[in-house]
C-alpha cells in the first residue's frame, strides 16, 4: 500500500504542476494571440525549439541514464551518486555553453530560416544567453526527479511558468514589445536553475569529486544517439513547419500543441515515475510482475478513459485559446491530442519493460525507426496536405511505435500485461463523444446544445459503465487509487 500511495502521491504532484502550468500558459497565450503579431508570437515556439538542442552536444545520454541509475545507486553509495551528477552536470555545462556561442555567432541565419528576415538575429542572440541556463534546468530538474523530490521539482516548475508569463505582461505594458519575450526567457530559466541547485544541495547531494567519466560513457552512450532521435520526435514536426510552411503557420501549430503538450507531459510525468519504482523492484520478480499487472489495469481503467473524456473538451478549449484570429488551430490541436495516448500505450505497457529488463540499443532501436517514419510521413505529407499533412504523419508514426515496441517486446520475450479487451466497450463510447464534439465544434457550434449534448453523453456513460462492468469497475478503481468511489447507479436506487 506505502509503494501504490508513493507512486500515486509522486504523480499527483507532477499532474497538478502539469495542470498549473498549462493552465499559466494557456491563459498567458490567449492574451498574447490578442496583442503580438504572428512573428512576435513565433519567438515563444522558437526560444523552446532551439533551446531544446542546448542539452544534446556533448551530453552523451546523461538524461536518461541518471534516471536509470541514480535512484538505485543514491541508497547504496550517495558519495558515488554525487560524484556521477557532478561529472554529468559538467558535461551538460560545456554543451550548453558550446551551443549558446554556436547559436550566437549564427543567430542571423536562424532568423531568415525561420522568419524568412534577418530583422530577429539580435533577439535569437539574447536568447542566446538563456539556453545555457535552459540547459541547466533541463538537467537539474531530471537529477531532482532520479532522487524522489517529485514535489520540489513540480514547485520550481509551477514558479518558472508564472515568472515567465508575469515577465512577458510586465515588460510588455512597460513597452518593450516582442523583447518582453526574450527577456521573460532568460529571467525564468536563470531563477528557475538556481532554485533546482539550492533544492538539490537541501537533498543531500553535494557537487565535488569527478566520476570516471569513461566508465559513465560506455552505459550512457546508447542514450546520447537517442537523445538526437528523441529530440527529433518532441521538436522534428516543429522544424518541418517552420522549413515547409513559415512562421506563421509556426504559430497555428504552437498554439495547436498546447493541449497535446499537457497530455505528453502528464504522460511523461506518469512514465517517469513507474520507471523510478519499477527500478527498485528489479531483483523481486513476483512483486515487479503483480506491479505490472497493476499498471496495465491502471491504463485500462482510468488512464484511456480519462483521457478521452478529456479530448471530448479539446475543441471548445482551443476555440477558446485560438480566438477567430486563429481557429484554423481547433481541428489540427484535436487529432493531435491523440497522438499522446497512442504513444505511452506503448512507452508504459511495453517500453518500460525494454527500458529496465533489455538493453539500451533496443530503446535506440524504438525511438530510431519511429522517428524516422515520423520525419518521412511528415515531410512529404505536409508538402501534399500542408500542416494537416505533418499531423496525420505524426499520428501514423505514433501507432508504428506502438505496434513496433509490441513487436519487440515479444522478440526478446517480455511479456506485458496490458489487454486492448479490458473496459473496450467505456472507451470505444467515449472515442465517439470526441469525435461527435470535434463534428460539433466546427459545423455546428451552439453553447446549449453542446452543453446539453455533453451532459447527456456523461450520463449514458455511467449507465454504460453500470450494465457492462457493474461494480467491478469501481472496485478496481478503489483498489487502484486506495478511494472509495461507489457505483452511482446502485446508491441512487438504494436511496
Amino acid at each position: 500500500m506505502k509503494k501504490n500511495n508513493t507512486i500515486l502521491n509522486s504523480f499527483s504532484y507532477l499532474f497538478s504542476a502539469n495542470i498549473m502550468i498549462q493552465f499559466i500558459g494557456i491563459f498567458t497565450l490567449s492574451y498574447f494571440t490578442r496583442i503580438f503579431s504572428a512573428s512576435d508570437i513565433a519567438l515563444i515556439p522558437t526560444s523552446m525549439m532551439l533551446g531544446g538542442i542546448s542539452t544534446l552536444i556533448f551530453n552523451f545520454g546523461v538524461f536518461p541514464y541518471i534516471i536509470k541509475y541514480i535512484p538505485t545507486l543514491k541508497k547504496k553509495n550517495i558519495k558515488e551518486a554525487s560524484r556521477i551528477l557532478y561529472t554529468c552536470f559538467l558535461l551538460i555545462l560545456l554543451s550548453s555553453v558550446i551551443y549558446s556561442s554556436i547559436t550566437f555567432y549564427i543567430s542571423n541565419y536562424i532568423s531568415i530560416w525561420i522568419f524568412s528576415t534577418s530583422s530577429y538575429s539580435l533577439h535569437i542572440k539574447y536568447l542566446s544567453i538563456g539556453f545555457i541556463f535552459f540547459g541547466l534546468f533541463s538537467f537539474l530538474n531530471h537529477t531532482l526527479k532520479s532522487l524522489n523530490q517529485f514535489k520540489l521539482s513540480s514547485k520550481i516548475s509551477i514558479l518558472k511558468n508564472i515568472i515567465k508569463a508575469l515577465s512577458t505582461i510586465l515588460l510588455y505594458f512597460y513597452g518593450y514589445g516582442a523583447w518582453s519575450i526574450v527577456y521573460a526567457f532568460i529571467i525564468s530559466n536563470s531563477i528557475s536553475f538556481l532554485l533546482l541547485l539550492y533544492g538539490i544541495y537541501n537533498s543531500g547531494i553535494r557537487f565535488y569529486g569527478f566520476a570516471n567519466i569513461f566508465d559513465i560513457i560506455s552505459e550512457s552512450y546508447p542514450f546520447y544517439i537517442e537523445a538526437y532521435v528523441n529530440y527529433i520526435k518532441n521538436q522534428g514536426d516543429s522544424l518541418i513547419v517552420t522549413s515547409l510552411l513559415g512562421s506563421n503557420s509556426l504559430v497555428i501549430y504552437y498554439i495547436s500543441k498546447k493541449i497535446y503538450l499537457f497530455l505528453y507531459n502528464s504522460f511523461s510525468s506518469l512514465s517517469i515515475i513507474l520507471k523510478t519504482e519499477l527500478s527498485s523492484l528489479i531483483d523481486d520478480v513476483k512483486n515487479y510482475n503483480i506491479k505490472l499487472n497493476e499498471i496495465s489495469l491502471m491504463f485500462s481503467f482510468i488512464v484511456i478513459p480519462l483521457n478521452l473524456l478529456f479530448i471530448s473538451f479539446v475543441p471548445f478549449v482551443l476555440g477558446i485559446i485560438a480566438g477567430p484570429k486563429f481557429y484554423d488551430a481547433v481541428f489540427i490541436g484535436t487529432i493531435l491530442s491523440f497522438i499522446p495516448l497512442i504513444t505511452f500505450a506503448g512507452d508504459i505497457n511495453w517500453g518500460i519493460n525494454i527500458f529496465l529488463l533489455g538493453n539500451s540499443m533496443l530503446r535506440l532501436k524504438i525511438s530510431f525507426y519511429s522517428v524516422s517514419i515520423l520525419l518521412i510521413l511528415s515531410y512529404f505529407l505536409g508538402i501534399i496536405y500542408s500542416l494537416l499533412g505533418i499531423i496525420v504523419g505524426m499520428l501514423l508514426a505514433s501507432i508504428f511505435r506502438l505496434l513496433y515496441s509490441i513487436k519487440l517486446s515479444k522478440g526478446i520475450g517480455i511479456k506485458s500485461h496490458f489487454k486492448i479487451t479490458n473496459n473496450i466497450i467505456v472507451n470505444l463510447y467515449l472515442f465517439t463523444i470526441c469525435i461527435a464534439n470535434l463534428n460539433l465544434s466546427l459545423f455546428y457550434f451552439d453553447y446549449v446544445y453542446v452543453i446539453f449534448f455533453n451532459f447527456t453523453s456523461i450520463v449514458f456513460l455511467v449507465i454504460l459503465i453500470n450494465l457492462v462492468i457493474g461494480d467491478r469497475y469501481y472496485q478496481i478503481i478503489n483498489k487502484l487509487l486506495k478511494i472509495n468511489i461507489k457505483n452511482p447507479i446502485n446508491y441512487i436506487l438504494r436511496k
